[in-house]
């Protein structure tokens, strides 16, 4: 995107895990997704439609630690 009168583009650079300490999503399984897709296909050795299946996977893995968690609470 080129920089306008209308719009400026500032780039920053975060590193992903201060990320999720920011969001604490408290659930390795949706860190583990987050990253995938904020970086899908790109950290070198996967490409976006793999990270992004993984991301589907772990998101959920997620769901089924949650109902895990609630049948063990509701006894």
């Amino acid at each position: 995107v080129e920089p306008s009168e209308h719009k400026q583009i500032i780039e920053v650079k975060v590193d992903f895990y201060d990320v999720i300490d920011a969001f604490r999503t408290d659930c390795p399984a949706m860190d583990h997704a987050a990253k995938k897709i904020l970086a899908a296909g790109k950290r070198g050795y996967k490409d976006s439609l793999q990270d992004k299946n993984e991301a589907i996977q772990s998101i959920n893995r997620a769901i089924a630690m949650q109902k895990e968690q609630m049948l063990l609470t509701k006894d």
